[in-house]
């Protein structure tokens, strides 16, 4: 007899349960766009996305991701103007459709990532490499722009402003 109560007992929490609001939040999150919470989580192959708190699917390279989108990229992967790119180094192909975006510090000069170097590095064709904003890449080398007064030629690294002459050495107006 107690059996019998305790079994019964049993049939009616599984019914309870089954028809509950938190049961049916875990069945939403089994497709892309439902919605989750960090207690109910999604199902596999999907991420619950915070502060949207709906379900989206992981996305490899060059798959459309973003807000209005649901799919998240690959931890690896960033999402990037509409699309997942993966994060390359110097030399790599990088912008327009090539779906890579450069590391942190590097910069992506016509489709290649590129270095940010200093003075004196070389740059410019053959090299993977693109001078400081400041710089000016002059003979296959980053230059200083200086002054009147200020060394020149050589190996000073530096190169004269516009409407100065480098003469014996020393930029001159």
């Amino acid at each position: 007899m107690v059996s019998l109560r305790v079994a019964a007992s049993a049939v009616l929490v599984a019914a309870l349960v089954s028809t509950s609001p938190a049961a049916s939040m875990q069945m939403a999150g089994t497709i892309a766009g439902a919605p989750c919470s960090e207690s109910t989580g999604c199902a596999a192959g999907l991420s619950c996305d915070h502060p949207s708190l709906t379900c989206k699917a992981w996305v490899g390279p060059g798959v459309k991701c973003g807000p209005d989108t649901n799919n998240k990229c690959w931890t690896s992967l960033s999402c990037e103007h509409s699309g997942c790119k993966r994060w390359v180094g110097p030399g790599s192909q990088c912008g327009g459709g090539s779906n890579s975006i450069c590391w942190t510090g590097l910069t992506c000069e016509h489709g290649t990532c590129k270095n940010w170097v200093g003075p004196g590095v070389k740059c410019g064709g053959g090299t993977n490499n693109q001078c400081w904003t400041s710089l000016s890449c002059e003979h296959s080398g980053c230059k200083r722009w200086v002054g009147p007064g200020e060394p020149c030629d050589g190996g000073s690294n530096n190169i004269c402003w516009s409407k100065l002459q480098c003469e014996h050495g020393t930029c001159k107006a």
